[in-house]
C-alpha cells in the first residue's frame, strides 16, 4: 500500500517519530503488532513497532530507533520524499485487560515495541512493574517514556547472569497476574521457563534485530 508521510519529527538522536496516512484497506493494528516500511526510491526497507493506529483519522504512528543501522538508511532513502509503502500489520496483537499486577520485561534495546504495550496496559488501570534486562542505558528518552507509564521499574546491568537471576527472583517473590516479556531468544526462553515453574499467565513476543535476519 503506497502511503504518505504526514509528519517526521525527531525526539532525540535514537528516536524519530513517523506519523503515517493509512486507507481504510489498513486493518487496524493493536500493541505487539508491526509494520513493514519501504522507500520507494531505493531499496531501503525497516520493520517497526506500531506506537499508535488512530482508525478514524486513518493515521499509523511509529518509531524509528535512527541509531540502528537500517533505520537510519531508510530514513536517508526517504529524505525529500513522503511517499512510502506499508506493508502490515503483521504479528499476533497482546491481549490487553484488567488483569490486576502486571510485569512487563524487556531486553534493554527491545524498549521500542514495549512501549504501547505498556501504554494500552495502563489505560485499561493495570499495576505495571516494568524489569529491563542487560541496561546499558543508551537511549533516555525511551526509557523515559516507559517509567512515565510504570509503578515499579527495575534495570539490570549488562551481565546476562545476574539479568537472569533478579527475573526469577522477582517472579518467584511477589505475585504477578500477568506477565508480558518482549525481547531476543534467551530472554523469551528464561521467562517462559520461570513462568512455567511457578504458573504465572505469560504472553511472549520474540524480537529479532533486522541485521540477524538478512
Amino acid at each position: 500500500m503506497i502511503s504518505k508521510m504526514i509528519s517526521q519529527t525527531t525526539l532525540s538522536e535514537q528516536l524519530v517519530k513517523l506519523e503515517i496516512k493509512t486507507t481504510g484497506k489498513f486493518e487496524y493494528a493493536g500493541p505487539g503488532q508491526y509494520v513493514l516500511l519501504h522507500s520507494l526510491t531505493e531499496k531501503a526497507s525497516v520493520t517497526l513497532p506500531i506506537l499508535k493506529n488512530e482508525s478514524g483519522r486513518e493515521t499509523l504512528t511509529t518509531l524509528v530507533p535512527a541509531n540502528e543501522e537500517l533505520a537510519a538508511e531508510f530514513l536517508r532513502a526517504t529524505t525529500g520524499s513522503n511517499q512510502i509503502e506499508v506493508e502490515g500489520p503483521f504479528g499476533q496483537p497482546f491481549r490487553i485487560e484488567n488483569f490486576g499486577t502486571v510485569l512487563c520485561v524487556a531486553s534493554y534495546d527491545c524498549m521500542t515495541p514495549l512501549i504501547p504495550v505498556i501504554s494500552a496496559l495502563r489505560a485499561v488501570g493495570n499495576k505495571i512493574t516494568c524489569l529491563l534486562t542487560q541496561n546499558p542505558g543508551t537511549n533516555q528518552l525511551t526509557e523515559s517514556e516507559i517509567r512515565k507509564n510504570s509503578d515499579h521499574w527495575i534495570a539490570t546491568d549488562e551481565n546476562q547472569r545476574r539479568s537472569a537471576q533478579l527475573l526469577e527472583q522477582t517472579i518467584r517473590t511477589q505475585k504477578f497476574d500477568q506477565v508480558i516479556a518482549i525481547g531476543h531468544t534467551r530472554t523469551i526462553r528464561e521467562t517462559s521457563t520461570i513462568c512455567t515453574a511457578t504458573r504465572t499467565p505469560v504472553q511472549l513476543m520474540l524480537f529479532l534485530r533486522e541485521q540477524n535476519l538478512q
